[in-house]
């Protein structure tokens, strides 16, 4: 039923717009007809070029408005809405950002100095270590901080053999890895232990973790080979994706304990 109500009101105002510029155009044809039709006008030619030039301009004006209402405004319409819908959707889940590059479009150094409690789950991110060594040490030193870290159990075969084959390496080498993690982490807090939490969860990543307070980064796996190219997004409290992670972090802290 609504649908047919809309339906009718397009039809309506399509039949509106249709005789007003229809009206319009006769006029400015009447106006071109008066000048040429009239002799009288022949005598006063300032007065019959400005008729007969209202005339040539109203004309063609009417039929652009035509097409204008009818089929280009709307479609301008629609892409307004559909715009609209889109900002409203990034809105709702809360992304703020779609870094190209995680490890230089991102701004850690802001995150870092600003976050009182960090969480992170990934299987080793050796190289955001390396890049973000001397920050992850700032951020120990300072007072009021936490960190969670949660890494695939390296004892847990199922989850070494999935990363083995994601990664293709030697399930050995992902257990050098992993337990290579946990100990940098461990240095980095030597002095601040009670600062730091590991977690050895039974699952592997589907896609990595970096939250700071109330900005969380995620990146996903891919299927291919090689580095770069992975999608990334920024996303902040308040959002779906945001309550998502929560969610997840929350399964995986069960998990631990």
């Amino acid at each position: 039923m609504p649908n047919r109500i809309t339906n009718l009101l397009k039809e309506r105002t399509n039949l509106h717009v249709i005789i007003s510029m229809l009206v319009v155009a006769g006029i400015g044809l009447l106006l071109m007809y008066i000048a040429e039709s009239i002799p009288w006008l022949s005598y006063h030619p300032t007065l019959q070029k400005l008729i007969s030039q209202t005339g040539s301009l109203v004309f063609p004006a009417a039929l652009i408005m035509l097409i204008w209402e009818l089929i280009n405004k709307r479609a301008f319409v629609a892409e307004i809405l559909a715009s609209a819908k889109i900002a409203d959707d990034l809105k709702q889940a809360g992304i703020t950002a779609t870094p190209q590059d995680f490890y230089q479009d991102v701004s850690w150094d802001d995150l870092f100095r600003n976050a009182k409690q960090i969480d992170l789950f990934f299987a080793y991110a050796r190289t955001w270590r390396n890049s973000n060594l001397k920050r992850l040490k700032e951020f120990a030193s300072r007072r009021g901080t936490t960190l969670k870290l949660i890494v695939p159990d390296p004892k847990n075969g199922a989850c070494i053999s999935e990363l083995a084959r994601r990664f293709d390496l030697p399930n050995d080498d992902i257990i050098a890895s992993i337990n290579e993690t946990i100990k940098e982490f461990q240095q980095i807090f030597e002095d601040n232990g009670d600062k730091i939490k590991v977690i050895l969860a039974p699952v592997t990543p589907l896609f990595n973790i970096y939250r700071f307070d109330d900005i969380a980064i995620i990146t996903l796996h891919k299927h291919d080979k090689g580095r770069g190219g992975v999608p990334v997004l920024c996303v902040r409290r308040e959002g779906t994706l945001y309550d998502f992670i929560d969610r997840q972090l929350l399964s995986l802290y069960h998990w631990a304990n």
